[in-house]
Formats: structure tokens, C-alpha cells, sequence
């Protein structure tokens, strides 16, 4: 359940009506896959993570520069996170990023793309240019 402030302030079992811990966090992020986002607050900021609450997992994905930065997720498959992230020079266009959520290891994927553009698979991405007018 959301409450004040956009925050899940309880959780239930569906088949059991038991209740699950909630973790701290400053918001809710809506769900991605099968987990829940949230935002939670670190020593160096604001950190995006994911909530597992069958598990009660809790795994960090991404240090905010700032709340509205533009992070725009795009793949959650076991350890690893693909998200899009805009670049400072040039409205909508901005680069891939994968993590490992094990490892913590952070590597960029491909940089000079829009927003729209996604990925097909390990080494090709769809790029969709728009077209003048």
C-alpha cells in the first residue's frame, strides 16, 4: 500500500495475508519486471534500488546526480540492470549503461543514442532516428 509521500508504508502476501517488512526508503518507484523501485536515501545521496518482496532483497542499481536526472530503465534479467541515462550536451540523446548487481561493476554500453532507440540483443541496439521536418 502507498501512503503519504509516495512510500509503501505495508505489504501483504497475497496467499497468506502475512505481513512483509517493508524497507526504508524516501519513495516508491512504481515496479520494473517483477520488482518493486525505490528510492532510497545513502551517505552520498539518493541511490535507485530494487525491492524483492518475496525475498526481502534489497539491491541498489544506480547513485542519483539528481532526483530528476533522466534515468530510464530498460532491462532487469537476474544480476544485471540495462538502463538509459541523458547525456549534458543534447536533448534526448544520452547512453546505455549495464550493471552487475553482484559485482557493483558499472559499464557503458553505447553513448550518442536517443532515447527511444533500445536493445536487441548483447551487441546490437535499434537506434531510432527522427526524421526532419
Amino acid at each position: 500500500m502507498v501512503g503519504p509521500d509516495n512510500r509503501y508504508v505495508a505489504a501483504a502476501r497475497l496467499d497468506t495475508g502475512a505481513a512483509i517488512a517493508v524497507p526504508e526508503h524516501l519513495e516508491q518507484r512504481g515496479w520494473f519486471e517483477d520488482q518493486f523501485r525505490i528510492l532510497r536515501a545513502s551517505d552520498a545521496g539518493e541511490v535507485e534500488a530494487f525491492w524483492d518482496p518475496r525475498t526481502g532483497e534489497v539491491r541498489d542499481f544506480y547513485r542519483h546526480t539528481s532526483r530528476n536526472d533522466g534515468l530510464s530503465l530498460r532491462e532487469l534479467d537476474g544480476d544485471r540492470v540495462v538502463y538509459w541515462l541523458p547525456g549534458q550536451d543534447q536533448a534526448g540523446i544520452g547512453s546505455f549503461w549495464r550493471v552487475d548487481l553482484a559485482s557493483g561493476e558499472r559499464e557503458r554500453l553505447l553513448t550518442g543514442v536517443g532515447m527511444a532507440s533500445f536493445r536487441l540483443n548483447e551487441t546490437k541496439f535499434f537506434e531510432v532516428i527522427p526524421r526532419a521536418r
